[in-house]
């Protein structure tokens, strides 16, 4: 449920990804990776105040979390940005007592934690509800800076700060030679739901060919680095953990002439899937393999 979250999230469909994050908080309220996840959705609509609040509650279930700290102290960056920007506003406007950064951002945290403690009384009385009627009868229902900078102009909602295992995770899969044209730009792990996000970049000379090659190869692209990561995999291996899922994700400029970053694809592969010879696999068989598939505006429909 939040590898699924977190693709919704990925494709900015925010309200639907929160729905399934506040679902698992209903099954387990202690869950760190449902809160931390639900700061990243509200922090990705510019909404800090509220991605705080998250990130605070994920780091109190896991205070060992690298990279929920690091996603805090951008929000409260993000958060104090805004206010000190307001009041140089209110100084430029020619209000004569500019409100305090600090007292704004204790206000806006106090503002939070009420609402958010109204939120966690809601889905407390939900859970009460769902535990009185238990009994009855269930029903079915980059290597280089380029490749780095283009990357983070195109995908502002990538985690801000890798961990140590994942940096090196990348290392290694850039280290490989797998005779892919797009570059591994990033790496989110999540153990606890033992998926990987990989995120790369293709660059322009890539795009000077026909919609439907271009399709093929970033697809048989995807494919070839899931398969190298599910090669780096096992409780011995780099990753330290054998994936139930690998989401990947493939950016590049929209054409040979316009070097604009842009979301290309968008795919997922189960383990079972990554059987094949990447070289001699057929587009067909990718249509097979990959799920809840995503093409960018221009190669869509193609």
């Amino acid at each position: 449920m939040l590898a699924r979250a977190n693709l919704l999230r990925m494709r900015g469909r925010w309200a639907e990804a929160a729905d399934v994050c506040v679902e698992v908080l209903r099954k387990d309220p202690s869950n760190p990776t449902a809160h931390s996840l639900l700061g990243d959705i509200y922090q990705d609509q510019g909404r800090p105040e509220e991605a705080l609040y998250w990130y605070q509650h994920a780091l109190e279930l896991n205070p060992a979390s690298e990279g929920d700290r690091a996603k805090l102290t951008r929000a409260q960056e993000t958060l104090e940005a805004r206010q000190q920007r307001a009041e140089w506003e209110a100084v430029i406007e020619g209000r004569s007592q500019p409100v305090s950064t600090a007292l704004q951002v204790r206000e806006s945290l106090q503002r939070v934690g009420a609402l958010a403690g109204a939120a966690i009384c809601a889905i407390i009385l939900v859970m009460a509800t769902i535990v009185s009627v238990s009994e009855r009868p269930v029903t079915a229902g980059d290597d280089d800076a380029g490749t780095a900078q283009a990357f983070r102009a195109s995908h502002k909602a990538v985690p801000s700060s890798e961990t140590a295992a994942e940096q090196t995770l990348l290392s290694e899969l850039r280290a490989l030679s797998l005779g892919a044209r797009s570059r591994p730009a990033r790496l989110w792990v999540d153990p606890r739901t033992r998926s990987v996000t990989l995120w790369a970049y293709l660059p322009a000379g890539a795009r000077e060919r026909s919609s439907a090659e271009i399709r093929e190869a970033v697809m048989r692209d995807g494919y070839r680095l899931a398969r190298a990561l599910k090669g780096l995999a096992g409780p011995s291996q780099s990753l330290g953990f054998d994936p139930n899922v690998i989401n990947v994700e493939i950016i590049g400029p929209t054409g040979p002439s316009d070097t604009r970053p842009a979301l290309l694809f968008l795919g997922t592969l189960s383990p079972e899937h990554l059987v094949a010879d990447p070289e001699s696999a057929t587009p067909q068989e990718f249509d097979r393999f990959y799920t809840d598939v995503y093409w960018g505006p221009d190669l869509r429909g193609q």
